[in-house]
């Protein structure tokens, strides 16, 4: 198979719960390609950076690579899925797609304001009004103002503005 080039493919990998930092690290450092797309929640006092896909990594490798050194890796349960015992690679592009996306901002929760109209319908999605609806009556700093028809009465509610979301 001379002149044959084996290029470098994309798999999941499982990792122990809460681990992927771990397993990120360590296959990092034994020379794999490695990533992890992330979610920036900005919808809380404090900016969190969560993974997309939590307990699950990307690695890449190719076909020379000593992939099964990778289910030996401190914080990796096992490659996904398993055929056998090869794992199948993820579908040529798809890694760079969720890059392209994650850099372009597409991965950004944004809940620190809600751009209603005063009468806007709303849904309420957390709290004591969780699955209700309401009018949208104003917004100061992270709470909201909600008129709510509940219990057969129009109630005002003050609620974080995480829990509120325009429809």
């Amino acid at each position: 198979m001379s002149g044959v080039r084996w290029m470098k493919r994309w798999y999941i990998a499982k990792t122990n719960s809460g681990r992927d930092h771990v397993a990120l690290d360590q296959l990092s450092r034994r020379g794999f390609g490695v990533y992890c797309p992330i979610v920036v929640d900005k919808s809380r006092k404090e900016e969190r950076v969560l993974p997309l896909f939590p307990g699950y990594i990307m690695v890449e490798f190719g076909q020379f690579d000593n992939w099964q050194a990778i289910n030996n890796t401190i914080g990796v349960v096992r490659l996904l899925p398993v055929t056998g015992e090869i794992p199948i690679p993820l579908p040529v592009g798809f890694v760079e797609e969720m890059k392209s996306r994650e850099s372009s901002g597409e991965f950004v929760i944004d809940k620190t304001k809600l751009r209603c109209f005063k009468g806007e319908t709303v849904q309420i999605d957390g709290g004591a009004y969780c699955g209700f609806f309401g009018k949208y009556q104003s917004q100061q700093g992270g709470m909201v103002t909600i008129l709510v028809n509940a219990f057969n009465r129009q109630l005002t509610a003050r609620l974080p503005i995480h829990h509120v979301l325009k429809l």
